[in-house]
């Protein structure tokens, strides 16, 4: 049993600590907008397969860096934060995990004006490559070293099905068409994520006629082929300057490497399977479409 001047003693300390620390734990919607919050410190937790700075260096809040305390503390923006919120799971998607959920809370220092901000991952099952074919439409002379290729492309079955490797590989593909003079060639992807099965799909269709149609074009206009009205031409004048035999005028009707190495995003589900997913993304365009559809 504490004697009476002890007792008071214990609570005198009891009321000082709850006075010097008012430190609460709120969602960024309860926070007063009214006031200047500034940020203390972020703390991120659950996240095993993304680490902390890679994870931070998506978000926009940002706090002070610890080789300059002598910098004021950044302000804190609830408007940003609910952004980055969002950011986050779309983040986790790129890397294959579709199914990651964020929650928070912020430690509030009601005296000092700061925030702690307290991020909790969690990240899921992620989705993994089922099945991967590459099908070439008109060159089946080089059929047996595309399938050669196909252990060293970046997304393999049975790994995480991440949007960089996905699109990597079509970059690797791209390469090895170039160092057979395919520079013309076109490819269709196309990617199949099932989220209830936790498995994707994927496909690469690769198109080497658009080769023969751009040698066409250019054998119509060189200059050991070319009609003898467009020699005539050129003595008149009638064509603009360019390389021997060639009319520039139709120049622009040929296709350029450029324009070939553009890619258009669909994203059309599939009412047939639930919460599936199809990603078709097609050459030749100049412009980013998304098929709602």
């Amino acid at each position: 049993m504490l004697r009476p001047g002890y007792g008071i003693l214990w609570a005198f300390v009891v009321c000082f600590i709850l006075r010097s620390s008012p430190l609460l734990a709120l969602p960024v919607e309860e926070l007063d907008p009214n006031r200047e919050w500034r940020i203390k410190d972020l703390n991120i937790s659950g996240n095993e397969q993304v680490g902390s700075s890679e994870l931070q260096d998506v978000l926009s809040t940002k706090t002070r860096p610890w080789y300059a305390p002598w910098r004021s503390r950044p302000v804190f923006d609830p408007a940003v934060f609910a952004s980055d919120l969002e950011r986050i799971p779309r983040f986790y998607q790129d890397k294959g995990y579709y199914e990651a959920k964020v929650s928070h809370d912020l430690t509030v220092d009601d005296k000092e004006g700061l925030v702690t901000v307290n991020i909790q991952i969690s990240e899921g099952e992620p989705i993994r490559v089922a099945q991967i074919s590459v099908d070439i439409v008109d060159a089946p002379e080089l059929k047996t070293e595309l399938q050669a290729l196909l252990p060293k492309l970046p997304l393999r079955e049975g790994e995480i099905f991440a949007v960089d490797a996905y699109q990597r590989t079509e970059s690797q593909l791209k390469e090895f068409f170039y160092d057979k003079s395919r520079a013309a060639m076109t490819i269709q992807r196309k990617a199949e994520v099932i989220h209830d099965r936790h498995a994707a799909n994927v496909s690469y269709v690769l198109n080497a006629d658009g080769l023969k149609r751009n040698r066409r074009a250019k054998s119509r206009w060189d200059w050991a082929t070319a009609p003898r009205s467009s020699y005539a031409g050129r003595s008149a004048g009638a064509t603009t300057t360019g390389s021997a035999g060639r009319d520039d005028s139709k120049s622009e009707s040929r296709p350029r490497l450029s324009r070939a190495n553009w890619t258009s995003i669909f994203f059309n589900p599939i009412s047939s399977a639930p919460r599936t997913v199809l990603w078709s993304i097609l050459g030749l365009s100049s412009s980013t479409n998304r098929d709602t559809s």
